[in-house]
């Protein structure tokens, strides 16, 4: 069996270096990392996981819980999360709860139960009791995309939802519409309620009144986005552009305006959505 001094012996370094490659403990170079990498690859050395384990007092394993992996935007993030893990030894473990809040209390339940040393969270809502179990336990957690109410302190991971819907709706004032019709995500999640919030402030910055009839609540779900699109095309005057909220969501609201016959783009601005 291949063994870490094999390792070392076949990239010219110490055994100590190797385990600084392969655990990620401390920063090598770049060259001679990638003696190291040569070396484990072309001997075929496989880490004792359980071993190491048992020395580091580490499960070298991190949880992620995504509220929707069928949404691409989560898909692509979880790509970007496991190579990173993969270059430092880490494997992930992932949990896709559909926006089911029993779900997600299994899932955080099932990552503490294998002793996860991190874990990383998209939430489906805000709320969730058994968080706190991960600072109690000295886990590190890191929200993404959503905030939590009450567990500030998480790291948290956030795109601007306000500023950037805020200034969406205003570049489509200053193209000259005014009916702006809004597929907003759940306002029990930060996405949801801070990308109204922007939009409302365009509405406020070009000195539009509100209607409430263009605002409608969505699930972030394809679904959602076909049915109130059909809704904003069935009213007797509907608005001249519809805002989705979130990618899935536009997917839907897309698939209802073809079935109603109207191109997107088209170049008439009376008749375009």
């Amino acid at each position: 069996m291949v063994t870490i001094k094999d390792v070392a012996r076949e990239a010219g370094v110490s055994p100590t270096t190797v385990s600084y490659v392969i655990n990620g403990t401390r920063s090598v170079s770049k060259e001679t990392q990638a003696k190291v990498l040569r070396a484990i690859e072309r001997l075929g050395y496989r880490p004792n996981t359980i071993a190491r384990s048992l020395r580091s007092k580490k499960t070298y394993t991190v949880g992620l819980i995504v509220c929707d992996l069928k949404n691409p935007f989560f898909a692509e993030v979880l790509q970007g999360i496991e190579e990173q893990l993969n270059e430092k030894g880490y494997t992930l473990f992932v949990v896709d709860t559909n926006y089911d809040a029993e779900e997600e209390e299994r899932a955080i339940e099932a990552l503490l139960s294998r002793q996860v040393d991190g874990a990383i969270a998209v939430l489906g809502g805000e709320g969730n009791r058994n968080l706190k179990t991960f600072q109690e336990r000295n886990i590190p957690l890191v929200l993404l995309d959503k905030r939590a109410q009450g567990e500030e302190w998480a790291d948290t991971v956030l795109v601007d939802n306000r500023g950037g819907s805020r200034r969406l709706v205003e570049y489509i004032f200053s193209l000259g519409y005014r009916r702006v019709g809004i597929i907003a995500g759940p306002l029990t999640t930060t996405t949801g309620r801070e990308r109204l919030e922007g939009y409302l402030e365009a509405l406020q910055s070009f000195s539009i009144s509100r209607d409430d009839r263009l605002i409608k609540i969505g699930d972030f779900r394809r679904e959602s986005g076909y049915r109130i699109a059909l809704d904003f095309l069935s009213s007797p005057s509907p608005p001249e552009v519809i805002y989705a909220c979130n990618n899935l969501m536009c997917l839907g609201a897309m698939e209802a305006i073809r079935e109603k016959g109207i191109r997107v783009p088209r170049g008439n601005r009376s008749s375009s959505f």
